[in-house]
């Protein structure tokens, strides 16, 4: 497998589960605290945890620009990662 030279940005978006696993999260401690996620990034850990009725916050630098300049970024950085 190649690996992927990243310059700068990289938009990565982790799933739920991999927050979960990254940080070891119990459920209990999913449901004894807030969460602050930053960079978020296009992760779906606050999403996830909202629908759970857990307080959680995502923010990112990137999300200030227009979405129409987001969804570029995103479809640039997909276009550049070889699997």
């Amino acid at each position: 497998m190649k690996k992927n030279n990243v310059e700068g940005f990289a938009f990565i978006g982790r799933t739920f589960l991999e927050y979960c696993e990254m940080f070891n999260l119990t459920d209990d401690e999913l449901s004894s605290y807030s969460f602050l996620d930053c960079p978020a990034g296009a992760c779906s850990f606050t999403a996830e945890v909202h629908k759970r009725n857990i307080q959680a916050t995502a923010v990112d630098c990137e999300y200030g620009l227009a979405l129409s300049k987001f969804l570029e970024k995103c479809e640039i950085e997909i276009e550049s990662w070889i699997f």
